[in-house]
């Protein structure tokens, strides 16, 4: 079982490996460094440069199980990508998507 803050979740350790998962951030190092650490727990990693990307990709490939996505993008934010696929797919409404901001100081 895995666990989070001491309770379980009821998710085994082979449903984590199994994942399709969607990393959406304009910065390719933000991407590169999140696509490293999510690696291992995944069947596949879907990239995706901007919020008109991310939708690209979801209609392609509706069986994702995670979205990682950056909030400030150019051509799309991550609020708006989200609340369209969300409008696309009525269960992703019952599971949240993880929006990001991330920093990376020089």
């Amino acid at each position: 079982m895995v666990f989070k803050n001491n309770v379980s979740t009821g998710i085994t350790e082979n449903q984590i490996k199994d994942l399709k998962v969607l990393i959406v951030d304009d910065d390719v190092t933000s991407l590169d460094l999140l696509n490293y650490t999510v690696q291992k727990f995944n069947k596949e990693i879907l990239t995706a440069q901007n919020g008109i990307e991310a939708l690209e990709t979801y209609y392609k490939n509706t069986d994702i199980d995670l979205v990682l996505m950056d909030i400030r993008m150019p051509l799309m934010d991550g609020y708006e990508a989200t609340r369209q696929i969300r409008q696309l797919d009525s269960k992703v409404v019952k599971q949240p998507l993880h929006l990001q901001e991330i920093r990376i100081l020089q």
